[in-house]
């Protein structure tokens, strides 16, 4: 779905809670295996989170949603509670 390689899918660019913004990266939700998640998807990733923004890698439509409308309700000081479930991969 992205035009830049590595670049996330979706981007908010609203500030919420402790965060700048909003990054997500869905990859499709397939039952039995993870989908592939490059390099380059990481590395963005993790270039946006050390720049103060909340960044994802999910699998499935419903949890960008989730994340999204989440992200969105917050309010000053809040942030996302991480657990390894929270990407794909970590």
């Amino acid at each position: 779905m992205g035009v830049r390689p590595g670049v996330s899918d979706y981007c908010l660019p609203i500030p919420r809670g402790i965060y700048h913004g909003l990054f997500v990266e869905l990859k499709p939700k397939v039952r039995g295996y993870y989908p592939y998640i490059s390099k380059s998807q990481r590395d963005w990733r993790d270039l946006m989170s050390d720049a103060g923004n909340a960044a994802f890698i999910v699998s499935g439509w419903e949890r960008a949603i989730d994340i999204m409308l989440t992200y969105l309700a917050f309010g000053p000081d809040e942030s996302f509670h991480r657990c390894p479930m929270d990407d794909i991969y970590d």
